[in-house]
């Protein structure tokens, strides 16, 4: 209720307290214990650091690379960083049980993948499956942020520059290397941008031409589309709901078969995933009063009020009515 009445009220949280907690409630429970397990071997490698008491080139790396370490993986428990942060502390971890092995003089042992034997060869392709792994990972993060330059390209081309065709054919370049539920709702939300440009450019209603009508169409059944593919990724996000909801409200004044029920649908699911976010109720009041239903319009702004007792628009919208 407290961040219902302060400025982060319309702010989503994408994590807890910090990213590892997070991904305690995410995981499970055996991976739970697997990161439970993980830091505690950390934490005992600190003991093989503490002990060292020679002051050398080992202690210096011992004992920077332990500092370094808690350091950066504290830093995933109390913040949620982004991936360098998760990059440095995993080059970090590498580095401490490095030292702690060259300290303790742990027995090494190689492999010669040349020699033409059974243990070479077990060697050779668990070498090859390591190498794979790697070499997709690296492909898959580059594929999303190239698609994640190609989105904020697109946002600039749209806001900055008014284009909305090139904004739009940067958008889709980067859902096709990466169909995220906001590059998604952004090709929605670009296609209802579409749609208020063509409508704009028509100047008597009653003499659309037939290239017109198809082209409204086609606009509107990409749009349309794309709201409902975000929905599909996520349709825990209320902002999805919304979106589509939004893109069935704009098509409203064309009384299209079906369009009011989904329209409520859409904006009731919305107000489902997210119970203290008064927005879809305004939303709902706004198509009940475009409608002729002002009891209802009232009664969801009613509602939308005892979520939110300061939320002015649902005030305005009442004393409209």
């Amino acid at each position: 209720d407290s961040i219902l009445y302060s400025p982060l009220w319309e702010i989503q949280f994408r994590s807890g307290v910090g990213k590892v907690p997070s991904m305690l409630a995410e995981v499970g429970a055996l991976g739970g214990v697997a990161l439970l397990a993980f830091f505690s071997a950390i934490l005992y490698a600190g003991r093989d650091v503490l002990n060292y008491k020679e002051h050398n080139l080992k202690r210096v790396l011992l004992v920077s690379s332990f500092v370094g370490t808690l350091y950066l993986w504290a830093m995933t428990i109390v913040y949620a960083p982004g991936y360098l942060t998760f990059a440095l502390a995993v080059f970090f971890t590498g580095i401490l049980v490095a030292s702690v092995g060259l300290v303790k003089e742990t027995p090494l042992f190689e492999v010669l993948l040349n020699k033409n034997t059974k243990k070479g060869m077990v060697m050779y392709v668990v070498a090859f499956i390591l190498l794979a792994g790697a070499v997709c990972s690296v492909y898959i993060f580059g594929v999303k942020y190239l698609a994640s330059y190609q989105y904020t390209k697109a946002i600039t081309e749209a806001t900055s520059r008014n284009n909305i065709d090139g904004a739009n054919a940067t958008l889709n370049s980067a859902i096709y290397l990466d169909p995220r539920d906001l590059y998604l709702r952004s090709a929605s939300e670009i296609g209802i941008l579409k749609l208020g440009k063509i409508l704009s450019s028509i100047d008597d209603i009653k003499k659309v031409t037939e290239e017109e009508k198809a082209q409204f169409r086609e606009t509107l059944k990409g749009a349309v589309l794309m709201a409902q593919e975000a929905v599909k990724k996520d349709p825990q996000n209320p902002d999805n709901w919304m979106q589509l909801g939004r893109i069935y409200e704009a098509i409203l004044p064309f009384d299209e078969k079906g369009i009011k029920d989904a329209l409520i649908f859409a904006y009731s699911e919305s107000f489902r995933v997210s119970p203290r976010d008064p927005r879809p109720l305004l939303a709902l009041a706004r198509v009940e009063n475009q409608i002729g239903s002002e009891d209802k319009a009232i009664a969801y702004l009613d509602e939308a009020i005892k979520i939110k007792k300061d939320f002015t628009p649902a005030y305005i919208m009442r004393a409209d009515i």
